[in-house]
């Protein structure tokens, strides 16, 4: 079955990836199996500030484990 994240888009979400990092922004379209995302900042899990990401962020939804809606 393929997953939909259709309903988050617009809004400000937390995206929890399966290796532990997260990218906060805001999705903005889904094309296939990516995520676009803008805005984004990449929380690592070493890292004690998200570190701001340039343009945009596509995100292939294999790679996530769960997304936090605002």
């Amino acid at each position: 079955m393929r997953k939909s994240h259709r309903y988050t888009i617009q809004k400000r979400v937390v995206i929890n990836m399966i290796g532990g990092n997260a990218i906060e922004g805001v999705i903005v379209d889904q094309r296939g199996p990516l995520l676009i995302v803008k805005g984004a900042q990449l929380h690592e899990q070493t890292a004690d500030q998200p570190a701001h990401i340039d343009g945009e962020a596509l995100i292939d939804v294999s790679h996530i484990d769960f997304i936090q809606a605002f």
